[in-house]
């Protein structure tokens, strides 16, 4: 009798456990004879769901491109400030630190600015800048996606008088071009939206121009797309 139930225990056991399996796969019961199957893939967690790098199990954002709107303060009239406008071609490369939420992000930019401070139409200077710039980013995957990055750059700047009626002329020798080598460090936050596939980052950059002492910072925002 004491043998009868101790089966039945045992039997019952077994059932409850298969019971619960089975609900908990959605399928039936592995039997031990049954041919081994690949281990689950883990599951991820919801915020790396919603994270700008990864967005679901099998894949994973590498590459991101876009445009930076930035703008240069500038103390173009003495005490007063000019926020010059500068908008940036982005393209960025994403690699991952080991297994950690720190990523890598390799970037290049390509920018170009024309924006003039108010001056007299009819007599004036007009600086254009075309800049290049590669950067390296660290980077924290999260809901939010903070970022610090040091870049250095080159720039090709023209500066040529312009005129017009009443003046008749503009002496020649106030035109002027310059190359130059820049560098930078910038701070952002990156907000991402579906699922990570786009990126919306607003930063803060602090600037070196070696010949132009008007401008230390930058402010803006960069809004990319990955793939």
């Amino acid at each position: 009798m004491q043998i009868i139930k101790i089966t039945l225990t045992i039997f019952l056991t077994l059932a409850a456990y298969s019971t619960v399996s089975f609900a908990q796969n959605g399928k039936r019961a592995v039997k031990p004879t049954d041919p081994a199957q690949p281990a689950p893939e883990p599951q991820r967690e919801l915020i790396d769901q919603m994270t700008v790098i990864k967005t679901s199990a099998t894949r994973e954002w590498r590459y991101a491109g876009g445009l930076s709107s930035m703008w240069s303060v500038r103390q173009d009239y003495g005490a007063r400030n000019f926020n010059r406008f500068e908008p940036e071609l982005v393209g960025f490369y994403y690699s991952q630190i080991s297994t950690s939420r720190l990523w890598l992000r390799h970037g290049a930019r390509f920018g170009y600015s024309s924006d003039q401070p108010q001056m007299p139409q009819s007599a004036r200077l007009e600086e254009t800048d075309y800049k290049i710039a590669v950067e390296e980013s660290l980077l924290v995957n999260g809901l939010v996606i903070p970022s610090l990055s040091f870049g250095l750059g080159y720039d090709w700047r023209e500066v040529k008088p312009v005129r017009a009626n009443p003046v008749m002329s503009a002496d020649k020798r106030l035109k002027s071009q310059d190359q130059f080598a820049w560098y930078y460090a910038q701070v952002g936050l990156g907000v991402p939206a579906m699922a990570g596939e786009y990126l919306l980052e607003p930063a803060l950059r602090w600037q070196h121009l070696p010949i132009d002492r008007r401008t230390k910072w930058a402010f803006g925002f960069e809004l990319t797309k990955a793939w």
